[in-house]
């Protein structure tokens, strides 16, 4: 069903980065206000105190998973669809003269969030004490009943969904999420009673307390880079700003009792959510403690404002003067700012890593043969994983394949893939992804290396790199058949990648040439790998890795020039370690492929007596 959010999305911000950016941000404000409109509703008194507990849950740092605007905006759209349910039925209450229009409206933003996502189905158990709550000037007997009758819409609308999910698999042919645990769980009490606990108390611990590490994290003092001293500057800012701020912001009177009786009930409401907001993934087996830490922010989302609430309640709770907690908050919500301002800092940097890596694959690779597998040794664009990066690949070339064929893939390490004896003998590949399907032979493959952290850029190896030592091993079980060969020098129809997508093409930088360079010489066009290297010279370029050297080397052995290929092959030696054995490897091949003049055994002569060849 969610596709009915991401159709409409797609079709409103089309595939432009900066308008998912802000849409995804515009939901995730707009759910705030929505929660601080509900506090506002129960607590009507404490309208400045809502909003610290608001500010909180706009930056608690347990979620950090905010670029990633795409996959997590029907999340966050469909938080804010949750928020708004749960103020109309509030405000139902308040303004009996709009009751019904509020309350059908409240039940049908609650039918339609539930259709589109289970994160927050939880969180519907939380309108009972919500309700408790705004009807706390009722008689007791009074307010059960009332309480019971204005919840009892809202929970048949949950049991069927509750039955809906449960028919999944019979509706469908299929579970999103496998065997659910609570269902497996159910008829054994004991593990039932002692999964849910240790869910509990690992999930609480893991959103009050472990959340926080990442914003002191020692190894974050370090002020070694403009952006860390940014950051800290920024979050110092922050507190000393706030902090002013809510001293002289003028809030409502309260007496030492209310403010306490406050701070307890949203103490109490806080941890309830908490709980509440983590049960959908306890039924799936998924803790937000036990999951993979890379992903596992988007199973404490629904958790977020209740995190916000139980510490906004402690700290009114145990620190009774107004300066010293404003001072506390003002530092938890700065902190908070600096871990967030590190996220976006950091997905800057893997998008630029991205960026960098489909615009040098087009430049080295401009056309590739349909039903290629690319394969590396392990996932190279973290934060990603391998399915985004395989569609990504997909969308960087026009496609000659209908869907739901996919005319490549992409292979980070050994995963879903045959042995390695089976690999380089020609396996057949069936592999599916999300509603697409690959079919290919692992022989039909080309092995790439991709780390420009060490200062490198892409390498698409032949099998000739096998002799290199710096290659990992799982590169090298790939790379024997390793077929260059599918790749064409031109791009059908004059195609460039898509500059709304992949951004406009990068300044003119090393790896422009390298790649370019490398490719020309696959070709043997050694006029127009030299004419790159007089242009990289010009420029003042040079490369990261001794082997982004050797294309240039060819190209000057393969013209005669074999005292320039000696004197950049002794160049190549010093811009990396462990260069002899690429070098010697080189050089073999080189000699193999050439005859000419006197100069080329003088240079094999210098090269074997420097290097230890054996040529």
């Amino acid at each position: 069903m969610a596709f009915v959010i991401y159709d409409t999305l797609f079709a409103l911000l089309g595939v432009k980065p900066l308008a998912w950016h802000m849409a995804i941000f515009v939901f995730r404000t707009l759910t705030v206000l929505a929660f601080w409109g509900v506090l506002n509703v129960i607590w009507d008194g404490f309208k400045k105190e809502n909003a610290i507990a608001a500010l909180l849950f706009l930056l608690y740092p347990v979620y950090l998973l905010q670029p990633l605007s795409v996959a997590y905006s029907l999340h966050w759209s469909m938080f804010l669809v949750y928020m708004l349910s749960v103020l109309f039925m509030l405000l139902s209450i308040r303004k009996p003269r709009y009751f019904l229009l509020l309350t059908i409206l409240s039940i049908a933003l609650q039918v339609f969030q539930l259709l589109m996502i289970e994160y927050y189905f939880g969180l519907e158990l939380l309108r009972g004490l919500l309700l408790w709550l705004a009807l706390r000037d009722e008689p007791i007997r009074l307010r059960l009943k009332r309480t019971l009758l204005h919840w009892l819409p809202y929970l048949f609308f949950d049991l069927l969904y509750v039955f809906y999910r449960a028919s999944y698999s019979q509706l469908y042919g299929y579970e999103r999420f496998g065997a659910m645990t609570f269902f497996t769980l159910i008829g054994q009490p004991l593990a039932f009673l002692l999964f849910y606990l240790r869910a509990a108390f690992q999930d609480l611990t893991e959103i009050l307390f472990s959340s926080w590490y990442d914003t002191f994290n020692p190894s974050l003092f370090d002020f070694s880079t403009r952006s860390s001293v940014f950051i800290w500057l920024s979050v110092l800012l922050a507190i000393f700003g706030l902090w002013a701020y809510l001293k002289l912001l003028r809030g409502e009177e309260h007496t030492a009792d209310g403010e306490s009786r406050w701070a307890r009930q949203m103490l109490q409401l806080g941890l309830a959510a908490i709980l509440l907001g983590v049960l959908p993934g306890w039924v799936v087996g998924n803790t937000v403690f036990g999951s993979n830490p890379l992903w596992n922010d988007r199973f404490a989302l629904a958790s977020m404002f209740g995190a916000a609430m139980v510490w906004t309640g402690v700290i009114y709770l145990l620190v009774p003067n107004s300066r010293h907690r404003y001072l506390l908050l003002s530092i938890l919500i700065s902190l908070a700012v600096g871990i967030n301002l590190r996220t976006q800092i950091n997905y800057k940097r893997s998008w630029e890593k991205q960026l960098n890596f489909y615009w040098q694959l087009a430049w080295r690779a401009p056309s590739i043969q349909p039903y290629t597998l690319l394969t590396s040794d392990g996932e190279f664009l973290f934060y990603m994983g391998a399915t985004p990066t395989l569609f990504a690949v997909n969308t960087l070339y026009p496609q000659s394949i209908p869907f739901p064929q996919l005319t490549y893939w992409v292979a980070s390490g050994t995963d879903r893939m045959p042995s390695p004896q089976e690999f380089r003998a020609g396996a057949p590949l069936q592999l599916s992804a999300r509603a697409s399907i690959y079919e290919g032979v692992s022989t039909d493959s080309i092995t790439i290396n991709y780390q420009p952290e060490e200062g490198q850029c892409l390498w698409v190896l032949s099998p000739q790199y096998g002799t290199y030592p710096f290659l990992n091993p799982g590169t090298l079980e790939t790379l024997p058949v390793s077929s260059v060969n599918r790749i064409s020098s031109v791009a059908q129809g004059g195609w460039i990648p898509a500059p709304e997508i992949f951004g406009r093409e990068p300044k003119r930088s090393w790896c422009f040439y390298f790649e370019k360079a490398d490719l020309a010489a696959q070709y043997s066009n050694w006029e127009q790998v030299l004419s790159l290297w007089k242009e990289a010279q010009e420029k003042g370029l040079r490369p990261g890795h001794g082997v982004e050297l050797f294309p240039f080397v060819r190209a000057y052995a393969m013209r005669n020039q074999w005292n320039e290929a000696v004197q950049l092959t002794i160049t190549s030696s010093k811009v990396s370690s462990r260069m002899n054995g690429a070098i010697c490897n080189l050089w073999s091949a080189m000699k193999a492929d050439s005859t000419g003049p006197a100069s080329r055994q003088d240079a094999l002569q210098t090269i074997n007596d420097r290097f230890q060849c054996g040529l």
